[in-house]
């Protein structure tokens, strides 16, 4: 739901309970990705040197998820909660839904999945 579609025709408690829910998906989903990362820092401890290779891939991606979803909860905190941040437009509900802490539409995603 993207900040405009919250300002559309509901009460400000309506808006309210919306930004409250996106904001508790969106903390839910970090604290699983940093308990993610918090264990596979310790099986990597117990491992030793190996699998060192697939581990660090790993964790990037965990640590670039978490970084998305704070930049979406500061984007919500600054008012601008689903709109993309390459081009400013907003980003489809659909892929809100289906990805929350999405900071880029589908169009500008795919441009930067090409690079």
């Amino acid at each position: 739901m993207t900040m405009t579609d919250l300002a559309s025709g509901a009460s400000s408690v309506e808006r309210v309970r919306d930004v409250a829910r996106i904001r508790d998906v969106l903390n839910r989903q970090r604290e699983a990705q940093l308990a993610h990362l918090d264990a596979l820092t310790r099986e990597h401890a117990a491992a030793g040197t190996s699998g060192q290779a697939q581990l660090r891939g790993l964790t990037a991606g965990l640590r670039q998820t978490v970084a998305q979803i704070d930049t979406a909860l500061m984007q919500l905190e600054a008012g601008r909660y689903g709109i993309c941040l390459s081009c400013s437009e907003p980003i489809a509900p659909p892929r809100l839904e289906a990805l929350p802490a999405a900071v880029l539409c589908l169009r500008c995603q795919r441009l930067k999945e090409r690079r």
